[in-house]
């Protein structure tokens, strides 16, 4: 019986559903759902909106709702000529605080400051204690010349006395940032005599020792808010640039390290920790820090510093990943082109490495150690002929040049061409340092090409033994020369201190062997 009477009455009424609408019906219904529609499209950020709000409201003149709607929209559109045909909505009966609210944002952006606080003090009297109205009606206040925005403020404590301590430390704000800062101090002191540890308070106060330098009272008031629970981002890396500041860098890294805890990317907290851990030697937790940044991706200095580090940390693959990564992002930087292309020689890439250094010197063609680096590069791809021009250009900017004048010589005697424009390169090189061991290695190198045995002998032994244990080149020339003058076993001793880094040594003590 309930199931038959239920349905009879759905019956009933779907039929009175499907009844035609009045005219009015039908235009109450079309104004309510272009009004939904109106509200999606705000809602999306539709720049159409503020057009549809104004047809609704010509639709319906009466409305102050809609009006308000119209003024919120045109001023968030930062249109507010728009807005002014509307304005009178706040003329209706017992606004409300939205209405106040967003009358004094109309005035505001009318830069109207005396109305527009005028319309938040009215908002606030409806709902004193509602703190993001608090933060709005103290940024419109912030306006006005400091004393001014101080007593306007001061009237809101006289009257709200629950929220005295609140208005004190605000007041005491914005004397920190006029850098009144006796004034700051008085009000912050206010408001925590008011409310013992005010956190807003504590931060006002902390910022009043930090600018007068009071370092130790600034920690204590901000290590009071973090066990007060309000420990931050912000308070932690001032907290750490203080104990920096004072060189406790333990303390520093501690404050870092909670900073990183809440955000795992902040670049302030990674860069600072990153110095830190180099202080240490520990290049390879540097390069990390670095690497956890959150503008590492797109930051080619970021990417040069780790890879810095990481070539320290002995991580020369890794190095050479986050140079390539740099340049990719700048490639016309000559700093970052020059460490890539030394690590593109170290890694033997000399076909990149010269692509490189053509780059970086035509960003600055005057880069002497650039273009050495070059000449350098073109000898290991057996592009002679480049590679001399290149040492012209060097020699006639400085012919004492004392590293391309030893390229230049090595280079010949590897062709076996030239040898005595050779020697004379090399003599040159001499002169200008005569102990270096890898110029006498070159001067010997082109008397054994000649067949001059014996002085090529006698000038490598006088190098010392400590450096050509570490030089393997230089170990793998004398056992050479000491071969060909019949020498088998010293020779031998030599190739043999050669033969894992200098694969020409390897394969002369197989064939010896």
């Amino acid at each position: 019986m309930k199931t038959l009477l239920l349905f009879l009455w759905l019956t009933v009424c779907s039929s009175l559903f499907a009844l035609p609408l009045s005219p009015d019906g039908r235009k109450e219904r079309d104004a309510w759902m272009e009004f939904l529609s109106v509200v999606y499209d705000q809602r999306a950020g539709d720049k159409k909106t503020l057009s549809r709000l104004e047809k609704l409201a010509a639709a319906n003149p009466e409305s102050a709702y809609l009006k308000r709607l119209v003024v919120a929209e045109a001023v968030a559109q930062d249109l507010p000529d728009r807005a002014a045909p509307y304005v009178g909505f706040i003329e209706q009966e017992n606004p409300s605080v939205d209405d106040y609210i967003v009358y004094g944002m109309y005035l505001a952006s009318k830069e109207d400051l005396e109305g527009a606080s005028d319309a938040y003090e009215k908002a606030l009297s409806l709902d004193f204690e509602n703190d993001e109205l608090l933060t709005s009606y103290v940024a419109i206040v912030e306006g006005f010349p400091v004393d001014e925005a101080a007593e306007k403020i001061n009237r809101l404590a006289e009257k709200y006395p629950s929220l005295a301590p609140d208005f004190d430390a605000e007041i005491g704000r914005l004397y920190l940032q006029n850098n009144r800062l006796d004034t700051a101090l008085s009000y912050a002191n206010k408001s925590l005599s008011r409310q013992a540890q005010h956190p807003r308070a504590l931060l006002v106060r902390a910022g009043v020792y930090e600018k007068q330098q009071n370092y130790f009272l600034m920690l204590h008031d901000l290590e009071t808010l973090d066990q007060l629970g309000y420990g931050n981002t912000s308070i932690y890396s001032r907290m750490a640039s203080v104990y920096l500041l004072v060189k406790d860098l333990p303390k520093a890294e501690t404050y870092f390290l909670k900073v990183k805890k809440i955000s795992p990317h902040d670049d302030g907290a990674n860069y600072f920790l990153a110095l830190l851990a180099e202080e240490k030697k520990d290049y390879l937790t540097a390069a990390r820090y670095v690497q956890d940044s959150a503008s590492y991706a797109q930051s080619s200095k970021l990417q040069l510093q780790a890879a810095y580090f990481l070539s320290s940390a002995g991580k020369s693959a890794e190095s050479l990943a986050a140079l390539a990564s740099a340049y990719r992002l700048n490639p016309d930087n000559v700093e970052i082109g020059f460490f890539y292309g030394l690590a593109l020689n170290d890694d033997k890439q000399f076909k990149q490495a010269a692509r490189v250094w053509k780059q970086v010197l035509q960003n600055s063609p005057s880069y002497e150690q650039a273009r050495f680096h070059y000449a350098f590069t073109l000898a290991e791809l057996g592009r002679y002929k480049e590679m001399e021009e290149q040492a012209k250009w060097l020699l006639e900017k400085n012919p004492q040049n004392a590293p391309i004048l030893n390229l230049w010589a090595y280079v010949l005697a590897e062709q076996g061409k030239r040898l005595e424009e050779a020697v004379g390169y090399a003599a040159r090189a001499l002169a200008v340092s005569p102990g270096d061991a890898a110029y006498i290695d070159t001067l010997a190198w082109i008397f054994y090409k000649q067949g001059k045995l014996k002085e090529a002998d006698d000038i490598l032994s006088a190098i010392p033994l400590h450096i050509i244990e570490r030089n393997a080149e230089i170990a793998y020339h004398l056992g050479a020369v000491r071969l060909a003058r019949g020498k088998t076993e010293d020779a031998k001793i030599y190739l043999q201190m050669a033969q894992n880094e200098y694969p020409p040594a390897a394969k002369l003590l197989r064939k010896l062997k």
